[in-house]
């Protein structure tokens, strides 16, 4: 935890990074820039959109001085995110937030008695509730934490998405966190897991910071797609928090967090079998990619497991692996159709998403 009794400072600036984003853009920024408390900037960063992004951003800026625009060459979220860190560490900002610019943040979140017992709690990062909605606004499911004080190994390295945290900006500067380039998923955890791990206090609010749009367009649907994600990107975002666990100062703490970076490599791969298994796969194509993966090590270690539900699905797989290939395939066929069946049906929504979001947000006439 680092003594800051500086008033002077701007206490939070909040990232947006965007890639062709102009359906959602608009309605991102000004639910921040609509909250009660006024103490905070906006930096939106284009990631070479092809489309009206750069032009919203722009537009917005040139009417209120607290929202700055940053545009780069196509690189990917974690270099936008990256250069908005940049930016907002030179602005002498106390805290940095996260928004995606198809999400918005509650219509109450960052009131200026928030403001105040941020300030007060002088946490290296602050946990909030929030709500995932369907792509509309209007039906959602409520994530809650309860208001809780942590301090060094006692701090929870899992829960909560990432966009749910604000973080003592210093921490980047001291530590020269930054997200990995190139890792396009998981990239997010693997920065919280590596952010936390430095915290000496870490705080947790009851308060709804935002809401996160389910996008169906998000997920992998080719064989290639999964491969693609878990050998390439989620696998690797785990092996760059190995590497960068070097800023963790006592061995032990380093030695533990790095088998946990173990222990999630290897749930993620039994989630690669289950996905290629559903998405059409064959039995050959994933014994082959398994093995030319180079991660024959984990296949045997079994000290640490996340849970005994990977542990007991990686040893079947192990002694059976036609009869789970075929299971989860079957299961895949089925979920397949009744998502397509249910996808649009306003029942279903509202038992996936029992809340009213109009609780919690109210869409306004945008200028």
């Amino acid at each position: 935890m680092i003594d800051n009794a500086q008033n002077d400072k701007v206490c939070l600036g909040v990232i947006i990074p965007v890639y062709n984003g102009e359906m959602f853009l608009k309605e991102a920024i000004y639910s921040v820039l609509n909250q009660e408390c006024k103490d905070l900037i906006v930096v939106v960063v284009n990631d070479g959109s092809k489309d009206n992004s750069l032009s919203i951003a722009n537009q917005i800026a040139s009417s209120d001085e607290r929202v700055f625009v940053l545009s780069q060459e196509n690189q990917g979220v974690s270099a936008a995110r990256n250069n908005g860190i940049a930016f907002l560490l030179e602005k002498n900002v106390e805290y940095i937030g996260f928004l995606d610019a198809d999400d918005v943040w509650c219509d109450d979140f960052y009131t200026n008695d928030l403001k105040a017992e941020i300030l007060s709690k002088n946490s290296d990062a602050c946990r909030f509730s929030y709500l995932e909605g369907n792509e509309e606004l209007t039906f959602g499911l409520l994530y809650e934490v309860e208001t809780e004080e942590y301090y060094g190994q006692d701090i929870p390295l899992y829960g909560g998405y990432f966009c749910s945290y604000i973080y003592r900006a210093e921490m980047f500067s001291i530590y020269s966190i930054q997200f990995p380039v190139g890792i396009k998923l998981q990239e997010d955890l693997s920065l919280l897991f590596l952010f936390l791990t430095v915290c000496q206090k870490v705080n947790y609010f009851k308060n709804n910071m935002f809401i996160y749009r389910s996008n169906s367009t998000s997920a992998c649907h080719s064989k290639k797609d999964v491969a693609d994600a878990y050998f390439n990107h989620v696998i690797p975002a785990w092996d760059w928090v190995i590497k960068s666990l070097v800023i963790v100062q006592d061995k032990k703490t380093r030695e533990d967090r790095i088998s946990q970076c173990m222990t999630m490599k290897k749930t993620f791969l039994c989630e690669y079998i289950r996905e290629a298994s559903r998405n059409g796969e064959s039995l050959k194509e994933i014994k082959k990619n398994l093995n030319e993966s180079g991660l024959e090590y984990l296949y045997d270690d079994f000290d640490i497991w996340i849970d005994d539900e990977s542990l007991n699905f990686w040893n079947d797989f192990k002694s059976k692996p036609f009869k789970i290939w075929m299971k989860n395939k079957i299961y895949g066929f089925i979920f397949l159709i009744i998502r397509k069946i249910l996808r649009n049906n306003r029942y279903f929504q509202m038992k996936k998403y029992p809340i009213d979001l109009l609780a919690y947000y109210t869409k306004q006439q945008l200028p």
